[in-house]
């Protein structure tokens, strides 16, 4: 079974896909996975890094992000619902057992009808002059 959301969904069971949004602005969607493993005390780190990315990223598409609970045997599905599960941008995925990064950013991509996306390291590894050409290429067009 997975978690999505909030909604148990059998994982034979097609993740039910949000329809391609537009914002008024008319920038296309992002979507952001972000595969997490046993990461609860980097959580509010986590938070940080992702309003940091929404405001850069903010005039040039809508974004949404989906975090991918891989099995953790810690607090991070529990710090994940307290941080970002009232958030309208944020999907919540969960594999009861781990399945690994490939299949967690497969999980995503599932869980999303996003225009265009990308993964963040939930560890925040990747330093931050890394991240911005990523970003650069999220406007629509390039």
């Amino acid at each position: 079974m997975l978690l999505h959301d909030r909604e148990e969904v059998p994982e034979s069971q097609a993740l039910v896909l949000t329809e391609r949004a537009r914002d008024a602005k008319g920038t296309g969607t992002l979507a952001v996975i972000v595969p997490l493993k046993d990461e609860a005390a980097g959580l509010p780190a986590l938070a940080v890094a992702c309003a940091v990315l929404r405001a850069e990223l903010e005039s040039r598409a809508a974004v949404e992000f989906v975090f991918v609970d891989d099995g953790s045997t810690d607090a991070t599905w529990a710090g994940l619902q307290r941080l970002f599960g009232a958030a309208a941008d944020c999907r919540l995925v969960r594999h009861e057992q781990n399945q690994g990064l490939a299949a967690a950013i497969r999980t995503g991509f599932g869980a999303t009808g996003a225009e265009c996306c990308a993964s963040l390291a939930a560890a925040l590894r990747v330093p931050r002059a890394d991240r911005r050409p990523t970003a650069d290429r999220a406007r629509p067009g390039a």
